[in-house]
């Protein structure tokens, strides 16, 4: 019975590291991509997924640099995966919605486009 709760002790240390590590990976993605180094911010991102595939803040991550490389269909995935893998991330990072919708938007997905235009601007007077 010992050894149970040890083996489950060392596995959720072990689930909680590698969480904080995949989120330690898309940020250092996330700075990595503000500064222009996508190709390098793409590294960090899929690095973080392979260690949490629903690590919301890699998923947006790749969105963006889908969405600047004109990938808009591997965008609008990885923006949705990104803004359903994690309740408080529309907060966090809003333009994630609108990115969302300047890809609809390139798609020629109005309608799509308009509704994620408008949770922005939602979220955005939550802020302030």
């Amino acid at each position: 019975m010992k050894n149970i709760y040890l083996l489950l002790l060392i596995l959720s240390i072990f689930l909680v590291s590698c969480a904080s590590q995949s989120e330690r990976l898309a940020k250092k993605g996330m700075s990595l991509e503000k500064r222009g180094m996508l190709e390098k911010a793409k590294i960090h991102f899929d690095k973080a997924l392979q260690i949490n595939p629903e690590e919301a803040l890699a998923h947006i991550g790749l969105g963006y640099i889908y969405y600047k490389k004109g990938l808009y269909d591997e965008a609008i995935a990885e923006y949705k995966k990104g803004i359903a893998g994690n309740p408080n991330i529309s907060i966090l990072y809003p333009e994630a919605h609108y990115y969302l919708g300047l890809a609809y938007n390139e798609k020629d997905m109005t309608k799509e486009a308009r509704k994620e235009f408008s949770k922005y601007r939602k979220l955005k007077r939550i802020e302030y």
